[in-house]
């Protein structure tokens, strides 16, 4: 929610359909490719590479949002 409030805030008007149509299609692209992560790998054993996969992707996420934060355009 936080960060629609600050999407909406800096986003021109003009431009909100297209940025928040893109945000989310991107979305729900991610929610995909975790659905056939967790169908390809449902074994037990597996979840370790499913937990590395998602603390990797949080983490990639924090960086670039920490990047567009202290080195704006």
């Amino acid at each position: 929610m936080a960060i629609i409030q600050i999407m909406q805030e800096s986003v021109p008007e003009a431009e909100r359909g297209r940025v928040f149509g893109v945000q989310t299609s991107l979305c729900q692209l991610f929610a995909l490719i975790k659905d056939l992560a967790l169908i390809c790998l449902p074994e037990p054993r597996t979840y370790s590479l499913l937990i590395v996969g998602s603390y990797t992707a949080t983490t990639l996420g924090a960086l670039c949002y920490m990047h567009h934060l202290f080195f704006p355009k």
